[in-house]
């Protein structure tokens, strides 16, 4: 619940079961991720960026993947892409 009773725009839930997949959207942001030069990252940062990458090129290859699903892989490649670390300086 949000102050007074009311509600917070970060607890409306809509679902639409007819939307269709920003797979162009998901596309866009594989470019981007896949345009990002490994300049010395550490090796499991960049590891787990390559390994989101593929996953979402698996489900943007999907004939007709669900509205949802892209969505999330959007956000968790965002996420990967963010998460990218240089080693601790000694």
């Amino acid at each position: 619940r949000g102050v007074n009773g009311n509600g917070s725009a970060a607890e409306i839930m809509l679902y639409n079961a007819d939307a269709e997949a920003d797979v162009n959207g998901l596309n866009a942001l594989i470019q981007k991720a896949e345009a990002i030069k490994n300049d010395g990252f550490t090796a499991s940062s960049w590891q787990a960026l390559q390994s989101k990458i593929a996953e979402a090129k698996a489900l943007a290859g999907q004939t007709k993947p669900a509205a949802n699903d892209v969505e999330i892989m959007k956000r968790e490649l965002s996420k990967m892409m963010t998460a990218l670390e240089y080693p601790a300086e000694k």
